[in-house]
């Protein structure tokens, strides 16, 4: 997943779950409304959130708020590396708590209601026999509400500025960017023609995508192209980087592996037919 992410509830229930195994890649940085929460269960990944650098071990949560700028920028290869992603639509916690837009959470570890939090975000993702379909239901949103409390009772704090109105102006702006291109990736776009549309300076744009970014504007709009490519054709890489506009091969590899710490072929298996 990447760009700026739609969100969609788990069948009976009111948030999304996703299960990680096995080898991971890169997720290019992207952001949505929704409230991220992954729990690292072995192996470690490193997260980019807002601009920060931040390394996850086993046992370690990852909170991201809503609107955040975020991204995977690498994670452990190991057939041991696994984690869970709850993905807390921001229109279901607005519902459950009217002030929510007021509510910045943040994880303390040293808290100790902290092994709580990671035993009911496992009993949460974890679907296991139950007699019928709504008693598991039941056990399943018991286990949500218990994760909601304890995030509020013990690792929240109130802002004055809304948090679907997060960040310094530099980031509202990058986030518009991040969702223009991702809306119009098929497009024939140049630098000019994005700072035209998000009326900006193209100096100004240049700097502050590269400086968010770690990659220049065109270079991240190749990458989102380039994932599709690769993951659904058999076109050959020297073509595939013919066809985007690299100079030649290699240079497309060494953004490629910047970004994704795996070259593109090592990719393309990880990832074709999923």
């Amino acid at each position: 997943m990447y760009h700026h992410e739609l969100v969609t509830p788990n069948e009976g229930l009111p948030i999304h779950v996703i299960e990680h195994r096995g080898n991971e890649s890169n997720v290019l940085l992207h952001w949505h409304q929704a409230v991220k929460i992954d729990l690292v269960l072995a192996g470690s990944a490193n997260y980019v959130i807002s601009g920060k650098h931040k390394t996850a071990e086993a046992g370690d949560i990852v909170l991201i708020n809503a609107n955040e700028i975020h991204g995977v920028s690498s994670i452990e290869t190991s057939a041991e590396t696994s984690a869970v992603t709850l993905l807390l639509p921001y229109q279901f916690l607005e519902t459950q708590l009217p002030n929510f837009q007021f509510i910045w959470l943040a994880i303390n570890q040293t808290d100790e209601t902290y092994p709580q939090l990671i035993t009911a975000i496992k009993k949460l993702a974890t679907i296991e026999s139950e007699p019928n379909d709504s008693l598991l239901r039941l056990r399943q949103q018991s286990d949500l509400y218990m994760v909601l409390y304890l995030l509020l009772k013990h690792f929240s704090t109130y802002r004055d500025v809304p948090n679907n109105l997060h960040g310094t102006p530099q980031q509202q702006e990058l986030a518009k960017v991040i969702a223009f291109l991702t809306d119009n990736s098929r497009q024939a776009l140049t630098l000019t023609q994005v700072a035209n549309e998000m009326h900006l300076s193209v100096g100004y744009l240049s700097r502050l995508f590269t400086q968010q970014m770690q990659v220049s504007l065109m270079q991240y709009l190749q990458l989102i192209r380039l994932q599709d490519v690769l993951t659904t054709t058999d076109t050959a890489i020297a073509a595939i980087a013919d066809i985007a506009g690299f100079s030649n091969v290699k240079s497309f590899r060494t953004l490629f592996i910047k970004v994704y710490s795996q070259n593109p072929l090592k990719y393309r298996q990880t990832h074709k037919g999923q």
